[in-house]
């Protein structure tokens, strides 16, 4: 196929022929329905009708040309220049999240809130729960986003790094992303009762942000107005409702009442046959069953968790929910003493995740490490090595040495070869982490603290006492400035 020159860009000067109203950043391997549905529901009025207003649309698979040469490079140099001409970036999740696991989305979200400010973003997640997007928020990293020519995930990391830095970027990210929702709902409270339905969404949206990024203060009241409002406007939203309340409150370690509102929601689900024998129903009884494990009552959990198992599609690989549902038995099973249940269970994740994700996906790494940890139960080392090792050796290379995810599965290894006997090799990684967190974590924190006990112990068990005088000390030091803050160690 031929170079094909977008039709944005006509000959003569680079820009847009008029400045675009939205624009979306797309993300590749995403559905295109989804985006197809998004921008169709941004645009329908509370009466079901379509806004009968012409808007131009940026969408860069359309308006940037795809064949890479000088045209493409001139294209997306002059990115910088459509967003600041749109009125606002529509950002598109689904319920896979992939849009926060591409660089060049994250990217963009950077440059459209760095030139015109958080009012620049809209965030449009329709059907979406963000709490099942929670690891993939609260783990946001930009050095691990993916990008389809990886020339480019280079150029773009290599901006970041040398203005804001990783770190700075990616809490950026997490901050725009909650602002925007806050704002959209400030924005639309006017509306409140003209559009109930659209204001109604706008609270939960902003209310499940506003939770994953540990603002329960301020979540509450917005989870709480959602809560009353859909008690007005229907059981399906009622139900959701009471799904993400008690969300909120688990977050805030107040267990039994997450457990009445988790109930409440079930409760409700069951009421309206689209929700009573779905994956939604299914995900709401894996909730209910994680919150009674949390109390010690892992009896009542576990049926439930079976049931919710049964009703999820079944296919050749599970579902992002029905991963989690897996994963959520198998650690049933593993807190019960039962590792040989909890073996299959953990087998069947990790099988689903490498049928569902890329080779190079550093969520892979913690369905290796599962994996190895009820292999290393059931007396099976050398497996359970090799699968700890793989995770490490992924996090190596995707997220770098001294990312704390690395330094955890580091530790594991120096654990595994401690359990064996292996006490040379054994300190000779507990060493590496105490390095790695001395330098990342500083010498204060608790974690630190506890790498500085581990060697210790090691050390003194193979007699090397002439050497462990120095990591005792600092660890008793360590230890007594993180008691201050009631979270110490013990030694």
């Amino acid at each position: 196929m031929p170079p094909v020159r977008p039709s944005a860009w006509p000959p003569g000067p680079p820009g847009p022929p008029w400045p675009p109203d939205i624009r979306f950043p797309p993300v590749w391997g995403a559905l295109f329905s989804n985006l197809v549905d998004s921008i169709t529901s941004h645009f329908t009025n509370a009466d079901g009708t379509v806004a009968n207003t012409e808007v131009c649309v940026w969408l860069d698979i359309f308006a940037v040309c795809q064949h890479q040469g000088q045209e493409q490079m001139d294209d997306l140099a002059n990115l910088g220049q459509v967003v600041n001409q749109a009125e606002e970036t529509l950002l598109v999740v689904d319920s896979t999240g992939q849009v926060l696991t591409r660089v060049w989305c994250l990217f963009e979200i950077w440059k459209t809130v760095t030139l015109k400010g958080v009012q620049g973003l809209r965030v449009l997640a329709k059907d979406v729960d963000f709490f099942m997007l929670k690891d993939l928020f609260v783990n946001l990293d930009v050095s691990q986003a993916q990008a389809s020519v990886d020339s480019d995930r280079l150029k773009l990391l290599t901006d970041i790094k040398g203005s804001t830095g990783i770190e700075a970027f990616n809490q950026f990210i997490r901050t725009a992303l909650v602002d925007s929702t806050r704002l959209e709902v400030t924005t639309l409270a006017p509306t409140k009762h003209t559009h109930p339905r659209r204001y109604l969404a706008a609270l939960e949206k902003s209310g499940q942000m506003l939770t994953l990024a540990g603002a329960y203060s301020d979540a509450e009241p917005l989870l709480l107005d959602s809560l009353a409002m859909s008690t007005e406007l229907s059981i399906p939203s009622l139900s959701a409702a009471s799904q993400q309340l008690a969300c909120l409150l688990r977050q805030q370690g107040k267990l039994q009442e997450a457990e009445a509102k988790q109930r409440r929601a079930m409760e409700l689900g069951r009421l309206v046959e689209s929700v009573a024998n779905s994956t939604q129903m299914a995900t709401y009884m894996c909730n209910l069953a994680t919150l009674l494990q949390a109390q010690g009552k892992q009896e009542q959990a576990e049926p439930l968790l079976k049931e919710a198992l049964t009703m999820c599609p079944k296919g050749k690989n599970d579902s992002m929910e029905t991963r989690s549902i897996v994963n959520a038995l198998a650690s049933l099973y593993l807190d019960g003493g039962r590792p040989a249940d909890a073996l299959p269970m953990y087998e069947r994740a990790l099988q689903s995740a490498q049928a569902n994700l890329p080779d190079e996906d550093p969520q892979l790494a913690t369905y290796f490490g599962d994996l190895g940890g009820v292999l290393q139960d059931l007396g099976q080392y050398e497996k359970a090595e090799e699968l700890v090792q793989q995770a490490l050796s992924l996090c190596e290379r995707k997220l770098g040495h001294q990312h704390p995810v690395t330094i955890t599965y580091k530790s594991k290894l120096g654990e595994m070869f401690a359990t064996r006997g292996q006490l040379d090799k054994a300190s000779q990684f507990c060493k590496a982490v105490l390095e790695d967190r001395l330098k990342v974590l500083g010498e204060g924190d608790p974690s630190t603290a506890t790498a500085l006990n581990i060697l210790a112990g090691w050390l003194s068990a193979g007699c090397a006492f002439i050497f462990r005088a120095r990591p005792l000390s600092v660890s008793s030091a360590s230890c007594r400035r993180a008691g201050a803050a009631g979270d110490a160690p013990r030694l």
